[in-house]
Parts: C-alpha cells; structure tokens; sequence
C-alpha cells in the first residue's frame, strides 16, 4: 500500500467537506491489520459523516490500492488535537492550550504566535502573566479542554 497516495486521493475527496487527512499510518489492533485514518478540519464531524466518508473509502478505493486484508479505522483528530505544524499554531490563537518547555509546563491561552514566538497567558500560582516561549522549545502542544 502506498500510504503517500492513499492520503493524496482521500484529501481530494474530502476538499468538498473542508477535511483533510491529518495522518495516515498502519498498525496492529487485536493481531488484525489496520489502516488508521485521522480526519481534521473546521467542521464536526459526527459519526454520520465519518460514516459517509467511510462508505466513500470503501467504493471508491481499489483492493490494489488498499490492501483488503486490513481493516479501516476512521476517526477524528479529537478535542484535543495536537499542534504539530506552524500552521495549526497560527490557527490556535485565542486557544486554550498545553505545552510542555524547559521555562513552563501546563495549560495557558495562546495569545499570539509570529512563526517562532507563542506569547501564551497563563495561570502562575493563582497570578495571570504573559510568557513567550519559543515554538521550538515547546514540546507535547495540543489544544486543552478548560473546565
């Protein structure tokens, strides 16, 4: 399987939704090959979508192209998604956020980040302060879920 071309055609399908395959990889689950698809984007996605979309997979991909002796696991990133890219850092601004650094290490809300520098508010103690912590330096980032 051609993990590359797999993705390539399954953005291409999901353009229409506004999704995008966030990652794509095989795995073991149970001694049964799996295929795991991680689906992101702006919009929900319930599991009536996922179903759709899983129905679309199966019709429109080859046994050539998709291996039938794996099974497909088609998910959503989830809430808390992880930050892995620049792009999705920009996106995340105004976001309540986790990070772990050599300076911080916890939750805080992203205030602005330039491509290098996420200036990040955070709860020190019981006192709210400004931090800046280099992109490169922050480790583990994903959007937090504040309760």
């Amino acid at each position: 399987m051609q993990l590359e071309n797999i993705k390539t055609k399954l953005n291409h399908m999901l353009e229409k939704d506004e999704l995008f395959v966030h990652s794509i990889k095989t795995k073991k689950a149970f001694g049964q090959d799996v295929l795991e698809i991680l689906i992101d984007g702006e919009r929900r996605l319930g599991t009536e979508l996922l179903e759709r979309i899983h129905a679309d997979i199966l019709a429109s991909f080859s046994d050539e192209e998709i291996n039938p002796k794996f099974g497909i696991e088609l998910s959503s990133v989830g809430i808390e998604r992880p930050l892995d890219s620049i792009e999705s850092l920009h996106k995340a601004v105004g976001r309540y956020i986790y990070f772990e650094s050599s300076s911080y290490q916890g939750n805080g809300t992203l205030l602005a980040f330039d491509g290098d520098i996420m200036q990040v508010e955070i709860n020190d103690k019981g006192r709210i302060r400004k931090i800046n912590v280099p992109q490169a330096d922050a480790r583990k980032r994903r959007i937090a879920v504040k309760f």
